[in-house]
């Protein structure tokens, strides 16, 4: 008789450990999930900002080679590149500057809606940024 309840004692302590082990779980599994989609945005936002990177430093260096008056067809061409990768993005600009009397060539690409989450105006506890741009001078090859 003490061995039947002992027996059923124990079955009733692993039927309330069972329901407090299943209470953890939910919360942890949360947990991890906002921490798998937390370090899925922030690959993301790297991986497009160094797109957009590429396609500044691409235009600069097309630019300069180039020796172009009129860059339209250089930033048509860095365009098309960002349509392909499918990054949203405002047309790119492409001018001539000046650094410390050489003569260069300034690349500016925007890239937008670049948050993986598309909570739309609210990002991911502030960490993602919906627009990145970046410019990149290159000084003009040749005579």
């Amino acid at each position: 008789m003490i061995t039947l309840i002992t027996s059923k004692r124990t079955s009733q302590k692993a039927v309330r450990y069972r329901g407090t082990v299943l209470v953890e779980t939910a919360i942890v599994l949360v947990l991890l999930l906002m921490l798998l989609l937390g370090t899925m945005g922030f690959g993301y936002l790297f991986l497009r900002a160094e797109q957009v990177t590429n396609a500044a430093r691409h235009g600069a260096r097309l630019a300069c080679v180039a020796g172009l008056d009129d860059y339209t067809p250089v930033e048509t061409r860095i365009d098309t590149y960002l349509d392909t990768q499918k990054l949203p993005h405002n047309p790119t600009t492409i001018e001539d500057v000046s650094v410390n009397g050489t003569a260069a060539v300034k690349a500016t690409v925007y890239g937008k809606d670049l948050d993986i989450l598309k909570l739309g105006n609210i990002s991911f506890m502030g960490w993602f940024p919906n627009d990145f741009n970046a410019s990149v001078i290159m000084a003009k090859e040749g005579p």
